[in-house]
């Protein structure tokens, strides 16, 4: 089941059935930062096309700008925004001059109250104002004054109407961007190279803007996704390498067995990972376990491991990447050994972040690899516990709350189902040696937009930056 729309037509998708695959794209908050180093008019042109885009209601479209030190303070900053919403024309889409066109609907609920309404402290810099009597042509609005963390950031989505937030450090507003339910589109204005890599490392969502307006998905140069709750269900980007991938079903395929037992060129932890499972191992379960692990190094060298920029226009680089995920591996009553072997191998190799679950002990060989929670017992290949538990207490402990991201390797993925909510994403397809299907489950994908000249003139430092 595919779902374009809120929260709630997700969650009355799960209650009609909730063991249907589900992939949902969702809309929500999308902030843009301003440092003190952006070109502030760049900045204020860029902050108003990305607000008003289809009239603010475009899932990408920005209705949180998070002002930096100086800039939150800054008269002229705010002269050029006020003078950028009220030279945009508002009307009918049929006339060709109209910039800013009709809300799909009269606004109701949070998108009334973000067009009329302001809490303590707040001012509109631009007010919004209705333009006809459908109740649904509204001029674009400017709100000024909102406070960090405040409910009404939230009321501008959906409406064409911009709330300005002040704070002191891009160290706070990375943190208030990473603060919101929802990850989709982020976006920062800075000159600054260093900025410009702290924040691309650090914030959270699943597509990074830098100096340019927010935009929709373009096939292959700009795959547009998000992380959190803009993207339920296992999906990925739209026009993105993996966009198809994901809807449909994949069994193994075995090959012959192998003639060789060598582990040389894997990945060090990797290969303490098969060592340390070999000895409950049969050949055949070891040999698949191995030629999977090859197949993992191979995509991760040769793609999923580097940012892909296909489109190569060099004044602005368009990222596709995959950053490592936190995920519970779930190892089921009657479930092959060798299975959570192999998955093992694949979250390892990409770094993520992983517990596991099993019906099962694990072999004596893997306890020196857990984390045991003191300083120097930080586990080497990134497990974080190991829990052993029947499928019951399993389903149990997931009712109560995990992380996002579950690869359940046999058991009833119906049940499982039941027991979770709309914000755990669970892989539950046979285990294969395809590197490229396995490794997924423990990456999130990111697409890094950089605007990387200034008025034509190349940037060579934004140019060098490794965005791997």
């Amino acid at each position: 089941v595919l779902v374009d729309g809120s929260v709630a037509d997700v969650e009355r998708v799960r209650e009609l059935r909730p063991d249907a695959p589900l992939l949902a794209r969702t809309s929500g908050t999308a902030s843009v930062v301003v440092t003190p180093s952006a070109d502030l008019d760049r900045a204020a042109a860029d902050l108003v096309a990305s607000a008003v885009r289809a009239a603010g209601q475009h899932r990408a479209a920005a209705s949180l700008a998070i002002l930096v030190g100086s800039v939150g303070t800054s008269e002229r900053f705010r002269r050029q925004l006020a003078d950028a919403v009220t030279s945009l024309a508002t009307g009918s889409p049929i006339h060709a001059a109209t910039q800013v066109g009709p809300l799909v609907a009269p606004p109701a609920g949070p998108a009334a109250l973000g067009l009329t309404r302001l809490a303590d402290g707040e001012s509109w810099l631009v007010k919004p104002h209705q333009l006809d009597e459908t109740d649904r042509v509204w001029s674009p609005g400017v709100r000024d004054g909102v406070k960090p963390g405040a409910e009404t950031r939230h009321l501008g989505a959906g409406v064409p109407v911009l709330a300005l937030v002040a704070v002191p450090t891009l160290h706070d507003a990375i943190a208030l961007q990473n603060a919101s339910d929802d990850g989709l589109v982020a976006g920062l204005q800075s000159l600054d190279a260093r900025e410009i890599a702290e924040w691309t490392e650090r914030v959270e969502a699943g597509t990074l803007v830098v100096n340019a307006p927010f935009a929709g998905a373009v096939a292959r140069r700009k795959p547009l996704g998000g992380w959190k709750r803009s993207t339920i269900g296992p999906g990925a980007h739209v026009g993105g390498p993996d966009s198809v991938l994901v809807l449909g079903g994949w069994r193994p395929d075995p090959g012959p067995p192998s003639e060789e037992l060598h582990l040389d060129g894997l990945d060090d932890r990797v290969r303490a990972t098969i060592e340390a499972f070999q000895p409950a191992l049969d050949f055949a379960g070891f040999d698949r376990v191995r030629r999977a692990a090859f197949d993992d190094e191979r995509v991760w060298a040769t793609g999923l491991g580097r940012g892909q920029d296909p489109a190569g226009l060099g004044l602005e680089r368009n990222v596709h990447r995959y950053r490592p995920a936190e995920v519970v591996v779930r190892l089921s009553e009657g479930a092959d050994l060798a299975d959570l072997a192999r998955v093992l191998c694949a979250g390892v190799r990409v770094r993520a972040r992983m517990l596991v679950s099993t019906a099962v002990p694990l072999p004596s060989g893997m306890l020196p690899l857990v984390d045991d929670g003191t300083p120097l017992g930080r586990s080497p290949i990134g497990l974080l516990g190991v829990q052993v538990e029947d499928d019951a207490a399993f389903r149990a402990r997931v009712a109560r709350g995990l992380p996002a991201r579950i690869r359940l390797l046999g058991g009833d993925a119906s049940a499982l189902a039941h027991a979770t909510g709309i914000d755990v994403a669970v892989w539950a397809g046979p285990v294969t040696e395809s590197g490229r299907i396995e490794l997924l489950p423990f990456l999130r994908e990111q697409t890094v937009t950089i605007t990387a000249h200034r008025y034509g003139i190349p940037d060579r430092e934004i140019a060098a930056l490794r965005l791997d």
